[in-house]
């Protein structure tokens, strides 16, 4: 789980407490531009949670752990595709206007399970419920999100730029 990383809309704890009643080991990532309460609400809402929640702050080793996840629940930011690249499934939540186009490129694309704004816990729980009860569809989106970014960008724009001299 991230939400960015200062979280302005607060979501994190939400997100966290929808993970009840799973029996998953969930680390919910907080950014460093979380204040001390909100990483207290992050804190509070994982002991109040029966699922392992593993609240960690602005972690090393991020790219590995996104590489390891089943999926991840994230806004609709840049760190969609670092999480594409890595073939990790997202349940993805655009929490700012400039989101919006992600999430839509996201959902016309069947890439990932994008959901409104507004998603209350039942929906956010529901679309864990989703991927956590059907390996396939993690598979799937898998293999599109590699195949949409491939880590390969950066190349492709240097041999460009080294082509047009």
């Amino acid at each position: 789980v991230t939400m960015g990383g200062s979280d302005p809309t607060e979501r994190t704890p939400a997100v966290v407490r929808a993970f009840e009643g799973t029996a998953i080991t969930v680390d919910a990532i907080v950014g460093p531009g979380f204040s001390p309460e909100q990483e207290e609400a992050v804190r509070t809402a994982a002991a109040d949670t029966s699922a392992e929640i593993r609240v960690v702050r602005d972690p090393d080793g991020l790219v590995e752990r996104m590489a390891a996840a089943d999926f991840a629940v994230i806004t609709a930011s840049t760190t969609t595709y670092e999480l594409l690249a890595a073939g990790t499934p997202l349940v993805s939540i655009p929490v700012a206007e400039n989101q919006r186009l992600i999430a839509s490129a996201l959902r016309d694309r069947d890439i990932a399970i994008v959901l409104d704004p507004q998603a209350d816990r039942a929906a956010i729980a529901d679309a864990i419920k989703r991927y956590t009860t059907d390996p396939a569809l993690r598979r799937q989106r898998r293999d599109r999100g590699r195949s949409l970014v491939d880590a390969n960008g950066t190349m492709r724009v240097a041999t460009a730029l080294l082509g047009c001299r």
